[in-house]
């Protein structure tokens, strides 16, 4: 989404309430004004004669905040009474907490009233100087309480009781939050809890969000409404970089400010958890703003720990007098006042849009062979993640003399924006090679050729042509390799993947399937759920030991095993990128799979003229070679697939460099051999092929 640049500010940046100046200066008259009326009441404690001089003074300062207010200079004790709806008397004793905090001469003047130079300050006694009866001094104490208010919004802080059971709240220390302090004299620092991992940014205008699915803004809206009606908070659920915050941003009032707070770093210690919500509380109260937790550093539930879940689902009952959004990866299970709303990435034509602007803002650093509908595509990236991945591309063509930059720089550095959480579940296949090091037969090329073309208009199709609405539940490309070992099945998975831009992740079937019922379903389901968000194929090699045939029903092993076949074939399904299965026994395969597959490709096991081609193919350009190798002989002489024929050029190359000689057909043939031994293939004439090796 299109982030306007105006309006955020580091909250480490902030600057006072009133520039320097006429309002700065009426904001230091008055706040020597609250001092002057702090020491009054201070002196009043102990000569009640000061009473109707002390109501003078308050008029006095009343209707010099109303005529300040009037020329829309902020106030900030003021400001900070009307939105939390003080008391009068709530108003003075953070007051009078102020002063004690800003002047020394009050200090000392309370010190004093109480007759000893080192008097503690307790709830107890400020009571007794700001209110003017008993009633009113057993209101401030309730107000000093646990749950009263100057307590729950941490406008003060009490000590502890401690071990003494005989204490009371009267008895307890008490001082004025520093952060309040520092608002009451115009400055906007915040606490250091929050100095780095929160930012504060102004209410944005609608028409900023351009870039906004339709579809998504409305949703949110409704469930945005609904949160503020009901009173309960909000949880905005996606992957990174579908602008959640912005989305927000522009739903706030005017004049209301977003307080982002970034929880990274912070779940793991309870007391930095708590001290940094309730510091965001105050900030949040302070400043106007909505609070905006951010838990996307979160990839799983079971990343956060039980005692911070307790202290969040704590955090949001308190804090039921104003409505808040908590931004996270997946559906939160905190508690029932959260209202959850998801919001996925922009859609591709969106996306391709997005591209378009940021490339236009590097025009010079662009080539013809860019392609912004491709890289749309590809990578499911938001506004703020294709500005840094354009930005990226162009430092590092830069610093390589090298401009400009072409579709491989953009490629790579969109994928880097990706934190994909499938590198924690399945393995990365590196791409080293392309379709000319891939050895086929005709009939299997077409057939692959008829996939390439699939798979490259796959997301023009559900998007543009409206495949995905007809056929919500299959708007994915499934594939089976289906061959013997060796003859190329990953080989061509990884170079498709390649070919369209994407990562391939292998699943590693001994860690998803497990014996307990249940967990081979939430295994694959969290790596289905993370190739969503990834710009992925998944592999599922030897996959007939996870797709293999239900059975009849005569055991509850039975039934577990058919529950997942079944689980599976809906996740396949449902899957909206590239799956391919690799099998070595297509008999295996449950018969429900193979009806769902969309291609189905033999990889037959090469003849001669094929495997000679393989022999020439996978010799390295830069391996040294004697002259005269015969591959169409070495095709004839060896039954291998590609794979092994792999296997025999390495180790035909180590006994050569080990000699310091080029590969010779010798040592080829040799390896060949030894090849075919241990994997039992029989080596019909052994002494033959010894033979000619020697001639050769």
């Amino acid at each position: 989404m299109h982030q306007p640049q105006t309006h955020r500010v580091p909250i480490g940046t902030l600057q006072p309430l009133c520039a320097a100046g006429a309002p700065y200066s009426s904001l230091l008259a008055h706040l020597q004004a609250v001092l002057d009326y702090v020491e009054r009441m201070i002196r009043r404690s102990v000569d009640p004669t000061l009473d109707e001089p002390l109501r003078a003074l308050r008029q006095q300062i009343d209707e010099r905040v109303a005529a300040t207010l009037a020329t829309e200079v902020p106030v900030p004790l003021a400001t900070l009474t009307a939105r939390l709806e003080l008391s009068p008397i709530e108003r003075d004793l953070v007051a009078l907490l102020v002063g004690l905090e800003l002047s020394s001469s009050i200090a000392r003047i309370f010190r004093y009233a109480w007759d000893g130079s080192s008097a503690p300050v307790t709830v107890g006694r400020v009571a007794h100087v700001v209110g003017t009866d008993d009633l009113q001094r057993l209101e401030l104490v309730e107000a000093c309480a646990a749950e009263g208010r100057l307590r729950r919004h941490h406008l003060i802080v009490v000590a502890p009781l401690g071990d003494d059971v005989t204490a009371t709240t009267e008895n307890r220390a008490i001082a004025i939050n520093r952060r309040v302090a520092s608002f009451v004299r115009g400055q906007l620092a915040p606490a250091e809890e929050l100095i780095d991992c929160a930012e504060w940014r102004a209410a944005a205008d609608p028409d900023d969000l351009d870039d906004c699915d339709p579809e998504t803004r409305s949703g949110f809206l409704r469930a945005f409404e609904r949160a503020a009606t009901r009173r309960k908070h909000l949880n905005l659920w996606g992957p990174d970089g579908a602008g959640r915050r912005e989305l927000v941003a522009t739903a706030i009032d005017r004049g209301q400010g977003l307080l982002a707070v970034d929880l990274r770093g912070r779940l793991e210690s309870l007391s930095t958890l708590g001290k940094t919500l309730d510091a965001a509380r105050l900030e949040a109260t302070l400043t106007n703003a909505m609070i905006y937790l951010d838990l996307s550093a979160l990839e799983t539930w079971d990343e956060l720990p039980e005692v911070s879940a307790a202290l969040l689902r704590h955090f949001l009952a308190r804090c039921d007098d104003a409505p808040l959004v908590v931004a996270s990866r997946f559906p939160l299970r905190l508690n029932d006042a959260l209202i959850s709303c998801h919001v996925p990435t922009p859609g591709r034509e969106i996306r391709e849009r997005l591209w378009n602007r940021a490339l236009a803002d590097e025009c010079a650093l662009r080539t013809a062979d860019v392609d912004p509908a491709r890289l749309a595509t590809q990578f499911p990236l938001g506004a703020a993640q294709i500005e840094a991945a354009v930005q990226l591309a162009s430092d590092r063509a830069a610093v390589q003399g090298r401009r400009p930059v072409d579709q491989h720089d953009l490629s790579r550095a969109a994928r880097e924006q990706l934190d994909s959480p499938l590198d924690k579940l399945a393995q990365r296949i590196p791409h080293h090679v392309g379709w000319e090091d891939v050895v086929l037969s005709d009939e299997l090329s077409e057939s692959l050729a008829e996939l390439r073309t699939n798979a490259r208009h796959l997301a023009h199709l559900n998007t543009n042509w409206g495949f995905a609405k007809k056929s919500p539940s299959a708007r994915g490309l499934s594939v089976l390799l289906a061959g013997p070992p060796g003859t190329g099945k990953t080989l061509v998975a990884s170079v498709l993947a390649a070919e369209l831009g994407l990562e391939l992740f292998k699943v590693d079937l001994s860690q998803a399937v497990s014996k307990w019922v249940g967990e081979t379903e939430k295994n694959l389901g969290k790596i289905f759920d993370a190739a969503e968000t990834s710009p992925a194929v998944l592999l599922f090699d030897e996959a007939d030991a996870l797709f293999a045939k239900r059975t009849e029903v005569k055991s509850s092993n039975d039934r577990y095993a058919n529950l997942e076949v079944g689980y599976l074939l809906q996740r396949m399904e449902s899957f909206g990128g590239i799956s391919i299965l690799t099998t070595n026994l297509t008999s295996s395969i449950d018969d429900a799979f193979k009806r769902r597959i969309h291609f189905r490709l033999t990889f037959p096991f090469p003849d001669e003229g094929a495997r000679a081609r393989l022999w020439r193919t996978l010799m390295p350009a830069e391996a040294p070679l004697a002259p005269n190798i015969d591959y169409e002989r070495l095709g004839q002489m060896f039954e291998l697939s590609g794979g092994h024929i792999r296997l025999a050029i390495r180790r035909a190359a180590a006994q050569a460099r080990e000699h310091g000689a080029p590969i010779s057909f010798r040592e080829l043939a040799r390896a060949g051999v030894k090849e075919c031994q241990e994997i039992g293939k029989l080596v019909r004439a052994d002494r033959e092929i010894e033979a000619g090796a020697r001639r050769w």
